[in-house]
């Protein structure tokens, strides 16, 4: 049975009045896409404006800030130890000749050896740390507590050091982004209520997945190391929950979980601007940057008017710890590699044993075991086996920093 009705007996809705029924049945989508867009701007003005570097020129520097170790410098530089940090602060230790690096059939071993250069009081105490347990330690996943326990003690001798005179925390930085993500998800919760009603509570703790998800990859980002494969691992099928059962309730209900787990995210990204550098940080991140400027230039005729030192063998070892830890030992190394060839100089690091016959053109070998190599062995081996699937590439790929072959020797 069919029923007509003549025209005009049923009044059709306005524009307006369609426009206001869809906001109703979609009025989660609102404050969300608002939290998210927001979020997103105030996190672009942060990263871009709000923590920027103040004006400086920059000008090469021959030498490390006084009293700066070569980890301190990469602690200083990345804001946290990494592992190619770490692997710069050994090998500082190994050419002022307090311990001997030996390579070989893919382990690599640290010897304590007497007597050796002066060092810092805090390398000092990196060494009491490596060597606690004996005065040989394998870079393995066997000796994986003595390895975490003197990454521990370095993060926190370097920790005291840098903060709060060089580094300090900042939580104005935070507070913005962390208000809007918390108003995004009270406005978000109590606009599914009114439309969803009873349903809301199930829908509110889909989206709690989500966000739990979003969260736990974020940390995984930020934190690196041992822990952020399992961050990792649990956040993909958190975030994955969330946004499925989202999705199978309607496409708004989805783009809501989506933007919501977005907000939180972003906001929880701000983390990595909480440590920022005071204003006496600033000037020594100049100098490292001025350091770095001389260490990966590849063409040393670039500097030749600035008079830098002589090329030897004692500047060679002397910097190449703190062009590991500011990521160009490659181009470090290459430009050393030509200088030997120009000057037809023979080089023999007595405080390293690698896996094969030394000649002159292994100065680039060398470099890169000591920098990609060592940060990836510490990687493997401090991270705990549930985690150690894929966690080769760790932080530790060589540094080139600034491109090709080196250039004469001065």
């Amino acid at each position: 049975m069919a029923a007509f009705f003549p025209k005009g007996v049923l009044q059709q809705p306005s524009q307006l009045q369609v426009a206001a029924h869809w906001i109703g049945d979609n009025l989660a989508l609102f404050p969300s896409l608002l939290g998210v867009v927001g979020v997103g701007f105030y996190v672009g003005w942060l990263f871009l404006y709000g923590a920027a570097r103040p004006p400086a020129v920059i000008v090469p520097r021959f030498a490390p800030p006084s009293g700066f170790s070569p980890a301190m410098v990469g602690y200083l530089e990345d804001e946290g130890l990494s592992d190619r940090g770490f692997s710069a602060g050994i090998v500082g230790l190994a050419v002022a000749r307090h311990l001997k690096l030996i390579h070989g059939d893919g382990i690599y071993r640290l010897v304590c050896q007497q007597g050796g250069q002066s060092v810092t009081d805090l390398e000092t105490r990196f060494e009491v740390a490596l060597f606690h347990a004996g005065d040989e330690l394998d870079i393995s996943a066997s000796n994986r507590d003595r390895i975490a326990g003197a990454r521990t003690a370095l993060d926190n001798f370097l920790g005291h050091a840098v903060m709060p005179a060089l580094l300090h925390k900042e939580p104005r930085n935070v507070r913005p982004a962390l208000a809007i993500a918390a108003a995004t998800i009270v406005l978000t919760v109590a606009a599914l209520a009114i439309e969803v009603g009873a349903f809301a509570g199930a829908l509110a703790f889909m989206i709690g997945f989500a966000v739990a998800g979003a969260l736990l990859l974020v940390l995984s980002a930020l934190t690196g190391g041992r822990g952020r494969w399992l961050s990792a691992v649990v956040g993909v099928p958190f975030l994955a929950i969330g946004l499925s059962v989202a999705s199978a309730s309607g496409l708004w209900f989805f783009l809501v979980a989506l933007f919501v787990a977005a907000t939180a995210a972003l906001a929880a990204a701000c983390f990595s601007r909480l440590t920022v550098p005071t204003a006496e940080g600033w000037k020594r991140r100049d100098e490292i940057e001025g350091l770095k400027l001389f260490l990966g230039v590849a063409e040393a005729d670039r500097l030749r008017v600035l008079n830098p030192p002589d090329f030897t063998p004692a500047l060679y070892e002397k910097l190449l710890p703190y062009a590991i830890a500011l990521g160009v030992e490659m181009v470090w190394s290459r430009r050393f590699a030509a200088a030997l060839a120009a000057s037809q100089s023979e080089y023999q690091p007595d405080w390293y044993d690698g896996s094969h016959p030394w000649n002159r053109c292994d100065v680039s070998e060398l470099s890169s075991d000591l920098g990609g190599g060592l940060a990836a062995a510490i990687t493997t081996a401090s991270t705990p086996p549930s985690s150690s699937d894929g966690s080769l590439g760790g932080d530790g790929g060589s540094g080139d920093g600034g491109g090709g072959g080196g250039g004469s020797g001065w």
